[in-house]
Formats: structure tokens, C-alpha cells, sequence
């Protein structure tokens, strides 16, 4: 099980010939599109032990990018340490960005990123190929991921809802059978 950032990151790299990749683009969103992930679906804290809540990491052999907001760029120098420039998502000039960034081809996993954002590393980064891969390749490597916590579904009124839960089932059943 890999313990620092550097072999965490080591190991990220060892799949890259298996998929054709230079680099790969990991954010902190999770499937959802939540800006504050659970613990199972932080990914990029799992490999770069960044804790703010927004951040994308772009990691190549021997480069590793940041892009962070303002609120973040103190936590991400002080979290991140020397192995990373850090980028502000605010103040990014596509030129800069891409000369510092010698990459061809970058993975990412579609199922976290949205169209305009990766229309947004697209626009960035014009002269890289972006590639879907699925799975997450940050997931082949956590061989401890933590487990999802269960939590209680929260029943709320009728003087909340204005509809009772038979009503609503009973009426998602009748537009069911009318779709059919």
C-alpha cells in the first residue's frame, strides 16, 4: 500500500502505458458533482493530500500541476509541497499554462467531469488530446479506499412537502404506466 504522495503518484504512472496516457486530470468533484465529496470519493486528497475543496490536479511522469481558486492557493503550496506548481484557476493564461505543460494525451474520468468543464481544460490546453477513461485510474491504485457511510433517509411532513409520500409514489406510478 503506498504511503507518500510521490508513490501514490509513482504508481498513478504505471498505468499510463496500459492506456495511452502522458498525463491524467483528476478534480476533487466526485460523481455527483459535489464541490465537498465524502471520504470514499475524495480522490484527489487521497493522492495529493490536498483538503480544500476545489482543486484539479493534473499529474504527467515527471510534472504535477495544480489549479486551485484563491481560497485555496496558501492550503495548496503549504499541502502540496515542492512537487507541484500551483496554478490559480482565476489567473491562468492558456499560453503559460500549456508551455509549462509537456504533455500529449491526458486521461480523465468522465463520470466526474461535466461538459463545460472539460471544455474548459479543453480551451486551456488546446494542443492536448483529452482521453475518457473509465475506470478512475486513482481508484485502481487505493487499494484501502474507504468504505461509503450509511446514513438515515430523513422523512419529511406533509406540512413540508404538501404531498404525502403515497400521493407521490402513486402519481410517479400513473406517469410510469402512461410512459409505457
Amino acid at each position: 500500500m503506498p504511503s507518500t504522495t510521490s508513490e501514490k503518484i509513482s504508481n498513478l504512472c504505471k498505468l499510463f502505458l496500459k492506456h495511452k496516457l502522458d498525463g491524467y486530470l483528476l478534480t476533487s468533484s466526485d460523481e455527483f458533482n459535489n464541490e465537498y465529496v465524502p471520504e470514499h470519493l475524495n480522490r484527489i486528497k487521497f493522492l495529493t493530500g490536498f483538503t480544500g475543496s476545489n482543486g484539479a490536479a493534473i499529474i504527467a511522469s515527471n510534472e504535477q500541476h495544480f489549479l486551485t481558486d484563491g481560497r485555496y492557493l496558501l492550503q495548496a503550496k503549504g499541502e502540496l509541497g515542492d512537487g507541484f506548481q500551483i496554478w490559480d484557476f482565476t489567473d491562468v493564461a492558456s499560453e503559460r499554462f500549456s508551455a509549462a505543460l509537456q504533455v500529449q494525451t491526458i486521461g480523465y474520468d468522465p463520470n466526474v467531469l461535466t461538459k463545460a468543464q472539460l471544455r474548459y481544460y479543453q480551451e486551456l490546453l488546446p494542443e492536448v488530446k483529452f482521453k475518457p477513461v473509465v475506470p478512475n485510474l486513482v481508484d485502481e491504485i487505493w487499494s484501502d479506499k474507504p468504505q461509503p457511510q450509511a446514513s438515515s433517509i430523513i422523512h419529511l411532513g406533509i406540512e413540508i412537502t404538501g404531498i404525502s409520500t403515497a400521493d407521490k409514489l402513486k402519481n410517479l406510478l400513473s406517469n410510469w404506466d402512461d410512459k409505457q
